[in-house]
């Protein structure tokens, strides 16, 4: 999606591997989102292992609050006058 979050001022990251996932691992994924964003952001993160997840695999959720979609700077007048508006999301089965 095409978003700016560098002014985005809160983030909550979730980060699930695999029983050879270290600390450091997850810690450096949560760096990544946080020199993304605004540097006095709020920012909550948590790691687990889940033993289902294959070695070698990381996932992360990451939710962003205060983000900019360009396309929806003008929401407001395209909403009075009914135009559809495409976010861009996909939905995997």
């Amino acid at each position: 999606m095409d978003v700016d979050i560098s002014g985005a001022n809160k983030a909550l990251i979730n980060v699930v591997g695999g029983a050879d996932m270290t600390l450091r691992e997850a810690e450096m994924i949560v760096e990544a989102v946080s020199s993304k964003i605004n540097s006095n952001s709020h920012l909550i993160w948590g790691a687990m292992i889940d033993e289902n997840i294959p070695r070698n695999q990381i996932q992360a959720m990451v939710v962003i609050a205060g983000g900019k979609f360009p396309y929806l700077e003008n929401f407001d007048d395209l909403h009075k006058i009914g135009t559809p508006i495409d976010l861009g999301i996909e939905f995997a089965d």
